[in-house]
């Protein structure tokens, strides 16, 4: 759906009251067992050209991938690779073992985990930078961890020079270093 209309299928020509150029549009025939597609989207091909698709290793082809989300430092052959990490930190309220003994159990989902001070988990993911081209953080409780996360932990990693502030007005497949795909039905030359 996203590639139905070509990059150049906007002509916006005053002059012969032409908008679109209708043979670089493309019919989407999809139909599935909750919903189907027929026509072309009902806007342009957005600026990333497609989204950026995120998975596990082995749950989509590679070739549809931008990004593989490991539990560990493994590296796949897809673009790049982020590591998933469940984190539970000291807050001023509890310690992270406290909090996590207050919510009851952890499920056990194979990520990496971090129970403990803002400090270790910056350790964690100064020593990750190396290995991995990014993190996918799972809060144990988004209200309490999330103010953590962005008081005591992001501002020591952009100090490290371990994460960048991304630009203003980018795409995220920009602020990835990913480049933009091109539509399936452009013509190669």
């Amino acid at each position: 759906l996203w590639d139905s209309w070509e990059d150049d299928a906007v002509i916006r020509d005053v002059a012969t009251s032409r908008y679109l150029d209708r043979d670089r549009l493309h019919y989407i025939d999809f139909v599935g067992e909750t919903f189907s597609v027929k026509g072309p989207a009902i806007v342009p091909r957005p600026p990333q050209g497609q989204l950026v698709v995120f998975a596990p290793e082995g749950l989509l082809p590679v070739e549809l991938v931008d990004v593989t989300l490991t539990d560990g430092t493994a590296r796949a052959v897809t673009p790049l690779t982020f590591t998933e990490i469940e984190v539970a930190l000291d807050t001023p309220r509890a310690t992270a073992v406290q909090r996590i003994a207050d919510l009851g159990p952890w499920p056990e989902r194979g990520r990496i985990r971090h129970a403990g001070s803002a400090d270790g988990l910056v350790r964690l993911l100064t020593d990750l930078a190396g290995a991995v081209d990014g993190v996918r953080l799972h809060p144990l409780v988004l209200d309490e961890d999330l103010g953590v996360l962005s008081r005591l932990v992001v501002p020591a990693l952009l100090r490290r020079r371990v994460a960048a502030r991304p630009v203003p007005g980018a795409s995220l497949r920009t602020t990835l270093g990913l480049p933009r795909p091109a539509s399936r039905f452009q013509e190669t030359a």
